[in-house]
């Protein structure tokens, strides 16, 4: 199996093991990144990590940043974005709806014990 299929299965293993944040929607006047990782994910790192693609095109952003210049990182519409830290514990996805989902491994590693 080479790098491309491995990605594109990662791609779908998040994305069918996703579950929505009800509640959030990015494109809500008044959204912030940063509170929307904090409601719900735990003891998240001050570095993230941001893909745009298949796991092959990822930029790092302090949280801060990521927050203060969200506006500027996504564009609705447009983008669909995973955020996740180093812990690789969770991703959040933006989806270009601006609906927001999220993917815990550690609940995924419980169903198939």
């Amino acid at each position: 199996m080479n790098l491309d299929t491995k990605l594109i299965d990662l791609v779908k293993t998040v994305a069918e093991s996703q579950i929505k944040v009800t509640g959030k929607d990015a494109m809500d006047e008044g959204f912030s990144i940063l509170n929307t990782l904090n409601g719900i994910i735990k003891n998240a790192n001050d570095k993230l990590f941001v893909n745009w693609y298949r796991y092959d095109e990822i930029d790092i952003f302090k949280a801060g940043d990521l927050s203060t210049y969200f506006d500027d990182i996504w564009f609705p519409d447009v983008d669909d974005i995973d955020i996740f830290d180093n812990s690789l514990d969770w991703i959040v996805t933006i989806r270009h709806d601006g609906q927001v989902f999220i993917f815990d491994k550690n609940e995924v590693m419980s169903q198939t014990d």
